[in-house]
């Protein structure tokens, strides 16, 4: 189960942020902030996918939710030259997408942060409704070695199955480069299909290969999961919270959201230098005045 750390209202907003210096200033933790406790770890093409694609006579929910997903990635290849010349087509699919939701597309990307108090910042709440915000925290090191220990009976079975050397030398490509999803995900295309097996479930932390402005600014890496279907947080409390502390989600009484603006302004993390241009100083003066500055 995910390591539940709660804060209260009888407590000093300052208790959280000593928590979040003393115990997380390690390089090997991500961070999620999310402004309300409520919300899961899903992402943004699941929450809509979820919502808006149902079954059908010929296809499932699911095989629909893959096929609408694998449409926009193939169709994204095809026109990316037109899109974009920030990042080129020769970059990783994982950099395109992550530029794509930046313009609002909905991606299987979750983000994250390597700052604890960026995503403290993206935890601030401007719904008075809201009683109390959260800050996932993962463990890097943690979530690789139980994923090592997914996939490296699938990458033995791949090398097996398949004698042609241009194959195995792109699987041992991906697992030295530590992209687990990828051999997750031609196992399930290629074998688990095929032997009508169940399908395999990974979700990793991905530092983007290349970065745009805003993902700089913003210390961005992703969660990633290899099944556009996946209800991420519920893999996350059933695969990778073995031990206490793998994964934790801290939540904090919203109140203290005044303070905490405050405090995080004072050390330069606000709008204007997470969302590099006019549209973040746009946001900085509509907070400044949603908590009080």
């Amino acid at each position: 189960m995910i390591t539940k750390m709660r804060f209260t209202k009888k407590q000093n907003f300052r208790r959280l942020i000593d928590y979040l210096d003393s115990n997380f200033n390690d390089k090997i933790y991500h961070f999620r902030g999310q402004s309300d406790s409520k919300w899961q770890i899903n992402s943004s093409f699941f929450r809509l996918a979820d919502k808006f694609i149902y079954d059908h006579p010929i296809l499932r929910k699911d095989e629909r939710i893959k096929s609408r997903y694998y449409g926009i990635k193939n169709d994204l290849k095809g026109k990316w030259h037109l899109l974009s010349d920030m990042i080129s087509e020769e970059d990783d699919d994982y950099s395109k997408l992550s530029y794509l939701q930046h313009f609002g597309a909905p991606t299987n990307l979750i983000d994250f942060t390597l700052s604890p108090f960026i995503a403290l910042y993206f935890s601030l709440s401007e719904d008075m409704r809201v009683k109390m915000s959260s800050i996932y925290v993962i463990d890097y090191w943690q979530m690789e070695k139980i994923n090592r220990n997914i996939v490296l009976p699938l990458y033995s079975a791949i090398n097996k199955r398949f004698q042609l050397k241009s194959i195995q030398k792109e699987i041992e490509g991906y697992y030295k480069n530590n992209k687990m999803n990828d051999i997750v995900g031609f196992y399930n295309e290629n074998i688990g299909v095929q032997d009508n097996e169940e399908v395999k479930e990974i979700v990793d932390l991905y530092v983007p290969f290349k970065y745009n402005p805003r993902l700089k600014a913003q210390q961005g890496s992703f969660l990633v999961s290899t099944n556009e279907n996946t209800d991420v947080e519920k893999l996350l409390n059933n695969i990778y919270s073995p031990n206490i502390g793998n994964v934790v989600k801290i939540t904090y009484p919203r109140a203290w959201c005044y303070n905490i603006y405050n405090y995080l302004c004072r050390h330069n993390i606000n709008g204007e230098t997470l969302f590099p241009g006019i549209e973040g100083y746009a946001t900085k003066v509509r907070q400044d005045i949603i908590f009080n500055i």
